[in-house]
């Protein structure tokens, strides 16, 4: 006790201390929100509907989020078949007297919680995010279901209706980043005062597409210019573009396992919900087998050594056979192209025949050149023998 009254710890009156304040986070989550995508690769009798339980452990890490700090905020974000769409906040109908405003709050105090949330006496915050989640979650597979229902009764509907979605689910995680950047930004630029770090995860299901490359390419790019690390949850299958995009943007890519989905909240609580300003102090799950090689957009392999259209920066493993850039339809120009179809002047392989048709030495101790094999020389003899 006589060591903590000591002077050291004495403290004039001219002398204040203020805390510092920490600095608000914005964690915008983007989740593949397909049910039929969901079910057809995870197959399990003990989970039914695993993008439910998704949503469900999804819901408890906003709210730790949110707990963390009065001034974090959140934005969820669905990559649907062909768009994305914002869980929340809720910009959708506002005549709605039951729906939330921009800012989550709703207009006349009157809320369906209960259809929703098993009990509504928790934290308001908790509340607002949790309900405008599921809410909005209901609304958009609702509204999918009536979509297709409507699109089947009509005489050769369904099959045009599947290859647009198809065409447009290529394109969604992209199309979802981008609007995750945009609203960041749009929260930097409003309030110029606002100090706010942001991140990214994504939850994504679907495998690569040779597509999606340029986009997120250009995508990942902005986030790294932006400083915003984007973390990657993935299922199913392993993304080589997704991984590319946590390393390039210093974040965080976990494979989960089919079998690991009953636990992943234990993710979600643990290596995802680690601020990026204390990720240089804890032992993160790394990745150090990544392919960082693009894929041919024809046929989707991995290219080592391949062709870049000039205009699109398209990459292809082979010239087309109509010599069209099949992302932009650029013409190509047949000068060129028939340089880079010549053959080579030196053959390698005929050269690699002569060499085996010569002999190994020429009989005379000797190389192939006929050059004689060094003999040593004999010592000089000590007079006296």
């Amino acid at each position: 006790m006589d060591d903590i009254t000591g002077k050291s710890f004495l403290t004039t009156s001219n002398e204040t201390f203020q805390v510092p304040e920490e600095t608000p986070s914005l964690l915008t989550v983007i989740i593949e929100t397909d049910p039929i995508r969901w079910r057809r690769v995870i197959k399990r009798d003990s989970c039914k509907d695993p993008l439910r339980k998704v949503i469900k452990a999804l819901i408890v890490h906003l709210n730790a989020h949110i707990s963390l700090n009065n001034s974090n905020k959140v934005a969820v974000i669905a990559a649907h078949e062909g768009k994305a769409k914002f869980l929340y906040p809720d910009f959708g109908d506002f005549s709605d007297s039951g729906s939330n405003g921009s800012n989550g709050i709703a207009k006349n105090g009157h809320s369906s919680s209960h259809q929703y949330l098993k009990n509504s006496n928790i934290y308001r915050q908790f509340k607002i995010v949790d309900e405008s989640v599921l809410k909005n979650f209901d609304k958009l597979i609702n509204e999918d279901i009536s979509a297709k229902n409507s699109g089947s009764s009509e005489n050769n509907g369904t099959a045009d209706n599947n290859n647009n979605k198809n065409q447009g689910h290529k394109n969604v995680i992209p199309g979802s980043i981008s609007l995750a950047l945009t609203y960041i930004n749009k929260l930097k630029m409003l309030d110029d005062s606002l100090s706010i770090k942001a991140r990214i995860i994504i939850m994504g299901i679907s495998d690569d597409s040779s597509l999606q490359y340029i986009p997120l390419m250009n995508c990942i790019f902005a986030a790294q210019k932006m400083r915003i690390p984007i973390d990657v949850c993935k299922f199913s299958s392993k993304s080589t573009f997704l991984q590319q995009a946590s390393d390039t943007t210093n974040g965080i890519y976990s494979f989960i396992n089919d079998n690991e989905i009953d636990g992943i909240i234990q993710y979600l609580s643990t290596t995802f919900f680690i601020d990026p300003s204390l990720r240089k102090y804890i032992i993160l799950p790394t990745d150090v087998n990544i392919d960082f090689r693009a894929s041919c957009f024809l046929t989707g392999e991995v290219v080592d050594i391949g062709y870049v259209c000039s205009v699109c920066l398209c990459i292809l493993s082979r010239i087309p056979e109509n010599n069209i850039c099949p992302t932009c339809d650029s013409k190509f120009d047949l000068k060129i192209l028939s340089k880079l179809r010549r053959k080579p002047a030196f053959d390698l392989n005929q050269f690699r025949k002569k060499k085996k048709l010569n002999p190994s030495n020429n009989g005379n101790g000797g190389d192939t050149n006929g050059t004689p094999t060094p003999v040593s020389t004999p010592l000089p003899s000590t007079p006296g023998n």
